[in-house]
């Protein structure tokens, strides 16, 4: 039984357990996609996935190599609205609890400065310290019911992975370790040359990542007046791929030729051009012509857009 009326859901068959399939379900609620939908596509964005914000995290540090397929990991996820709790075994989530935060919302303030916004606790801190020491006795409570109850002690909690956008994300590693070293002496809570590592993959990350407005923007700027486009997708390396709408063959000749002359792009493949047609209030008809268009990118070059802005 699904907890939703309406739900959405994937899946993936993990294999045979004792003559039994094994199936991982992934669910939500379908009002709460299509609301994460309508929001990406009013910004003329076009998603084509949908994933546990857990599980992107738990690659991130796979990639690092910090996850073994053998031990029980915990992924925590500190966010100011809420503590996400996620249990994994040979890199599968078996154990999922959120826990939504007690904390004041009102209490957080946004500092800015010129290079970036962050959040601070307006309130006093003594209320902030003793939430986080409440998290970490939550936290403790929910590993020893999957310790004891789950897998009756033939298993272990063996490491931490903690992450998020929780300003204070340092302090709740430090209480970790203060409450965990002597209790669970097995247990390895990832802090320090770790949370460098992962600065560093976010940093080449954001150096793989080109803004797609910029590119849009500039792409757009070479259209005939009437021109537009029907589609956009920019998938990475730099891949760009389009179906735009021209009025005559003509311009659809001098775009391919202003594409081809810029510095963003490298190279340019022209596919499909197809013939739609167009009624007018005088019951005329009018061709209109729809070309594909696929564009390898400069991503360099269009980082400079940005500068020039």
């Amino acid at each position: 039984m699904l907890p939703c009326d309406d739900p959405v859901f994937d899946y993936k068959v993990l294999g045979l357990h004792e003559g039994q399939k094994e199936v991982l379900l992934f669910a939500s609620r379908e009002k709460v996609v299509h609301g994460y939908v309508e929001l990406l596509e009013e910004v003329k964005l076009k998603p084509n996935a949908a994933d546990l914000s857990s599980l992107s995290a738990y690659r991130l540090f796979h990639d690092l190599k910090l996850t073994n397929e053998v031990d029980y990991t915990m992924l925590i996820q500190i966010d100011t609205t809420s503590t996400n709790l996620t249990i994994f075994h040979q890199h599968h989530p078996v154990f999922s609890r959120t826990i939504p935060s007690e904390l004041d919302q009102e209490s957080w303030d946004i500092a800015r400065d010129y290079a970036k916004s962050s959040l601070v606790w307006k309130d006093d801190e003594e209320i902030l310290f003793t939430y986080i020491d409440d998290q970490v006795r939550e936290i403790e409570k929910v590993m020893n019911f999957y310790q004891f109850n789950v897998l009756q002690g033939i298993g272990v909690v063996s490491q931490l992975l903690v992450c998020g956008d929780h300003p204070y994300v340092a302090s709740f590693v430090r209480s970790f370790k203060q409450a965990f070293s002597a209790k669970h002496q097995q247990l390895i809570v990832t802090e320090g040359n770790d949370y460098e590592r992962l600065e560093q993959a976010v940093q080449l990350v954001e150096r793989q990542v080109v803004p797609a407005s910029l590119l849009l923007d500039y792409l757009v700027t070479l259209l005939p007046e009437r021109g537009h486009y029907l589609n956009f997708d920019y998938a990475l390396p730099g891949i760009v791929s389009f179906d735009a709408s021209f009025d005559r063959m003509e311009e659809i000749a001098a775009y391919h030729h202003e594409l081809e002359q810029s510095n963003v792009v490298s190279a340019v493949t022209l596919s499909i051009v197809n013939t739609n047609e167009l009624e007018i209030a005088s019951d005329d008809v009018l061709p209109r012509y729809v070309a594909s268009f696929s564009l390898e990118i400069k991503k360099s070059e269009v980082r400079k857009l940005g500068d020039c802005k």
